[in-house]
């Protein structure tokens, strides 16, 4: 649930600020489109990428094997997902949310680990004041 619940919320966030720099910038809903999908997948990627660590050859593989299809898709499917080509301007925007995914990744699975923290130790106190008062 953890891990699930830090990639949907790094997505949303994702999304939510390609979603307001789009209309701050006047972005064509074709062009937002493209910027949250390639973000989507990326964010995907690193989540990949921090479930399963890249320690064994084989996890490389296919790791390297999924980031190859979507890169494929992107260049050789852009009818099929229906994706445009992104303005110079664009392109820097989602070269900025390609960097620092991991970083989104990993400072969500922090304050998620902070939450659960404090969420057990709340229970735990609650716990023991039914023990002490029955």
């Amino acid at each position: 649930l953890h891990n699930a619940l830090t990639g949907a919320i790094t997505i949303i966030l994702s999304v939510t600020a390609i979603t307001v720099i789009s209309q701050v910038m006047g972005y064509t809903e074709e062009a937002r489109t493209t910027l949250c999908m390639i973000s989507t997948g990326i964010a995907s990627l690193c989540m990949i990428k921090q479930v399963y660590p890249l320690e064994s050859n084989l996890r490389k593989l296919v790791y390297g094997v999924m980031f190859g299809l979507f890169l494929f898709g992107m260049l050789f499917m852009q009818g099929l997902l229906s994706l445009i080509d992104l303005t110079y301007q664009q392109s820097i925007i989602i070269l900025i949310f390609v960097i620092i995914a991991q970083h989104t990744v990993a400072v969500t699975s922090r304050v998620l680990g902070w939450f659960k923290q404090l969420w057990r130790k709340r229970r735990i106190l609650k716990a023991m004041k039914r023990n002490i008062n029955p």
